[in-house]
């Protein structure tokens, strides 16, 4: 159920500061931090972590350092586990994804939730599809428990909202570069993309759509999508 815009509120990103070492630690006060209905002791884990208590154990993603629980993280990751359970290097270095990223991955470990960089409780936007899209990729690739399905419920909600025709059509090239990592991710495009179904009726976004693929991708890839998108279309049809 999409959240109103004062539960966006509450699950707001908690402020961050950079130290001197560039080490990113939480400011969020304790009367910030919701209980909502969870038990004393797993409020008390979470709260403890954002005050960068019991931290054993540090991320690095270019010039960012994240602090972290290495139970907390370990449990929910098979894959992080792995290097955690490594008491030198003290550290694990995070290449392939962008800092924001790793830092609402964290906030998800620690809260079972993150929200887009941006506005709390706005949707439509191409920006945060592609950054939903690039959670899905971090659980994908970690194994985390819980982040995929929640990327793919966010990623479906923002492409659904977009109304800039250009947008929809960057978001549908960012998804298919990444194709052999997002494949879950495609049939959440079909809702709106209708528009690329078979006998489109002349719609002038279709026409937009397919225009604008053509001008911004080689004939291959432009080939490829299309297709891609009818087949599953027709796919859908006859699951439904």
């Amino acid at each position: 159920m999409p959240q109103t815009r004062e539960a966006s509120k509450t699950a707001a990103t908690p402020e961050i500061r950079q130290a001197s070492d560039k080490t990113m630690t939480t400011s969020e006060t304790p009367h910030r931090l919701k209980k909502g209905g969870m038990p004393d002791y797993a409020f008390k884990v979470i709260l403890a972590m954002h005050k960068g208590e019991f931290c054993d154990y540090q991320i690095k993603c270019g010039q960012r350092t994240f602090k972290i629980n290495r139970a907390i993280v370990g449990v929910q990751s098979p894959v992080l586990r792995v290097h955690l359970k490594k008491r030198k290097p003290d550290f694990y270095e995070i290449h392939d994804f962008s800092g924001d990223v790793v830092e609402k991955a964290i906030e998800f470990f620690s809260r079972r939730r993150y929200e887009a960089p941006g506005a709390p409780g706005s949707a439509g936007s191409g920006d945060s599809a592609g950054f939903h899209m690039e959670m899905y990729c971090f659980a994908q690739k970690y194994k985390v428990s819980g982040l995929g399905t929640l990327a793919i419920r966010k990623f479906s909600a923002e492409v659904r909202a977009i109304k800039d025709i250009e947008e929809l059509v960057e978001v549908i090239i960012s998804v298919y570069k990444r194709q052999e990592e997002v494949g879950t991710l495609k049939e959440y495009l079909l809702y709106p993309l209708q528009v690329f179904k078979p006998a489109a009726r002349g719609c002038s976004d279709a026409d937009r759509g397919l225009e604008l693929l053509k001008l911004k991708c080689p004939d291959f890839f432009f080939d490829y999508v299309v297709q891609d998108l009818k087949k599953q279309w027709k796919r859908s049809r006859r699951a439904g």
